[in-house]
């Protein structure tokens, strides 16, 4: 019983903080010089999960 909850326990930590999101975002042109009035129009290219065992993870 006390081995099961401890297995049930190491998952939910692998699951909860094992993966890191990255996203890539690019500026648009003509942009510069906004961000000193609190404009961001950055723009989301890329978005995704990377877990502890893929490679990017320790080598962003």
């Amino acid at each position: 019983m006390i081995r099961n909850i401890i297995y049930l326990t190491a998952a939910a930590t692998v699951l909860l903080t094992g993966c890191v999101s990255r996203t890539t975002t690019v500026k648009p042109s003509g942009t510069e010089g906004n961000e000193d009035f609190g404009i961001n129009s950055s723009k989301v290219v890329e978005k995704k999960l990377i877990w502890i065992w893929q490679d990017e993870f320790r080598n962003p």
